[in-house]
């Protein structure tokens, strides 16, 4: 089956620290990234495409994405090493205070697995069979604690089954009396697309947040990504 992706950027008017991507690691595997980079400005900004660049580096020793077996053959690593890996490159800085949250998953198109590891980032939403689930994200951020266990789920995916990705800007979109778009609306709204193709719901989506918060330029960077699996 033809497993299909899209993706929305949209940058708040302040420059801040989003960042997403779609890595094909080899004709199997698929990486799949949303970051946020706390605080806004310069340093986030720097912070958020120096990650990107480094996200993107397949080839060399230093490549976090790609790990190697004993045959040498390179393999995609874990989720939770590829976040354990950054957070040695990252370390807190008491100066700078930068850390930053990341929803990471390596999807294997073959069988269908999508294995991921949250660092305190939202979701991923999952639809399957017509109904969403809001995954939670779990602690700590990246860059927060010298050697946190991140940890590793795992889903068991179908045909048809649509995949999520987002940063906080999106939920957190406010109406005039203040309350939030939320991540139960999110969900429904991506839900309720389900006859679009999946740019078309994610694009449904992102308008939603928008009309809730009465068209007023986002707050915050938005970052959307999302697959349906073939």
């Amino acid at each position: 089956g033809n497993t299909r992706f899209a993706c929305r950027y949209e940058p708040c008017e302040e420059l801040a620290g989003d960042t997403l991507n779609i890595v094909p690691l080899d004709g199997r595997h698929v990486a799949l990234y949303t970051i946020d980079v706390s605080g806004h400005g310069v340093p986030a900004a720097l912070l958020s495409v120096h990650l990107s660049r480094i996200l993107t580096r397949l080839g060399g020793s230093d490549a976090i994405l790609h790990g190697c077996d004993g045959d040498s053959e390179s393999s995609p690593s874990a989720p939770s090493e590829i976040l354990a890996q950054l957070n040695r490159k990252f370390s807190f800085d008491t100066e700078n205070q930068q850390y930053f949250t990341m929803l990471i998953g390596i999807l294997d198109l073959q069988e269908r697995i999508f294995q991921y590891s949250s660092a305190g980032h939202p979701g991923p939403i999952l639809v399957s069979g017509g109904e969403p689930t809001i995954l939670r994200p779990t602690p700590p951020a990246v860059g927060f604690f010298p050697e946190p266990a991140f940890s590793e789920q795992t889903l068991e995916l179908a045909a048809g089954d649509r995949l999520l990705f987002y940063t906080d800007g999106v939920f957190e979109a406010a109406d005039d009396t203040g309350e939030e778009f939320g991540e139960r609306r999110l969900a429904t709204t991506f839900t309720d697309a389900k006859g679009e193709r999946i740019a078309g719901a994610l694009t449904q989506a992102l308008e939603a947040a928008r009309k809730w918060s009465g068209g007023r330029p986002f707050d915050d960077d938005i970052s959307m990504l999302a697959a349906e699996i073939g």
